[in-house]
């Protein structure tokens, strides 16, 4: 069995599928790991490009990223699970970091930054007003450091990450039940 799942939705993505793919496996050298690519019905050559470079390809013919992702985790086999898009705006490299955390027991849950190491055009104005948003949202759900639950949603048990500072919030995950 993986230690890592990794799902990444994809709908014609064969311009940079093979690059995610790559960047993803230098990332995880030395964790056992499986990439699991999503497709929601891709017109080229998406399919075949993963399939080349070793991923599990997941045929999933209703549309939608919200789909997509509850698929992928409906067939990730791995104790820790990770999510990151095809476009190259997510930083895998930053995987072992966020692993380290999470089999360390020093965290429940990371969540990465994109945002800040965006090469400017990669992603509208408009997409990136909607991610600082739910980012936002996202941040307030928990009260970093405790355990208290915020009062914009009622979750409990978070903590501060130590990987990525206050930035990110975690809380505890049924499916953390393993330690490198």
């Amino acid at each position: 069995m993986p230690e890592v799942s990794v799902i990444i939705p994809t709908m014609n993505e064969e311009s940079s599928i093979g690059a995610v793919i790559d960047e993803v496996q230098t990332a995880l050298v030395g964790w056992p790991s499986e990439i699991l690519i999503v497709d929601t019905d891709s017109r080229d050559r998406t399919r075949d490009i993963a399939t080349a470079k070793g991923a599990r390809v997941v045929p999933e013919p209703r549309r939608g990223y919200g789909r997509a992702y509850k698929t992928g985790f409906a067939a990730a086999t791995g104790t820790f699970v990770s999510a990151l898009d095809a476009d190259l705006t997510y930083p895998a490299h930053r995987f072992p970091d966020f692993l380290t955390a999470l089999a360390e027991d020093r965290a429940d849950f990371v969540s990465g930054d994109r945002l800040s190491g965006l090469s400017d055009g990669a992603m509208t104005g408009m997409h990136r007003v909607g991610n600082e948003i739910l980012n936002f949202a996202f941040r307030s759900c928990t009260i970093p450091g405790s355990a208290t639950p915020s009062p914009a949603c009622g979750r409990s048990g978070g903590r501060s990450c130590p990987v990525c500072g206050s930035s990110t919030t975690g809380w505890r995950s049924p499916k953390n039940s393993s330690s490198r």
